[in-house]
């Protein structure tokens, strides 16, 4: 992760592979892969590795949205939306989409009622790493929220 947050996406892939050939959870490093190909705008790699991590269909519908097919992105997250009528679904993982499709407001709303209701998440830690938030770090919205959950401003 030191590594993706930095931007130093081709090194960053080369300990995925390594991690990849010494037998760790193919799901981990298809989800790492993916991150460090969105960091490339390299969207087909990146949709061709979240397809092999079953378990964050939040992630593809980011790769979706980012190299712009928003239909098949907004399709995962109606399904999200969906679930969540019913049961409890990460925020995290409807904020990201949201994101992606830039729909800034609705993911500040999202994340503020997300802190609200649970409180700071470990996921509030990813504010400050991932490269996602970028657009929304000067947000005094999104300001406030980070300073509510500990995090303090970003830079």
């Amino acid at each position: 992760m030191v590594c993706y947050s930095l931007k130093r996406y081709d090194e960053a892939i080369g300990y995925a592979n390594r991690m990849r050939d010494v037998g760790a959870d193919p799901r981990l490093v298809a989800n790492r892969l993916g991150w460090c190909y969105l960091g490339k705008n390299d969207f087909g790699k990146a949709i061709e590795a979240f397809r092999n991590d079953p378990d964050s269909p939040s992630h593809l519908a980011v790769a979706y949205a980012m190299s712009g097919n928003t239909d098949e992105a907004r399709k995962i997250l109606n399904n999200y939306n969906e679930k969540s009528k019913t049961q409890f679904v990460n925020a995290w993982s409807r904020v990201a989409i949201l994101l992606a499709l830039g729909e800034n407001d609705e993911a500040i709303g999202l994340l503020q009622k997300a802190y609200n209701e649970w409180g700071h998440d470990d996921a509030f830690g990813l504010f400050n790493i991932v490269h996602l938030f970028e657009g929304i770090r000067t947000d005094p919205r999104f300001v406030e929220l980070l300073q509510k959950t500990g995090l303090g401003e970003t830079t």
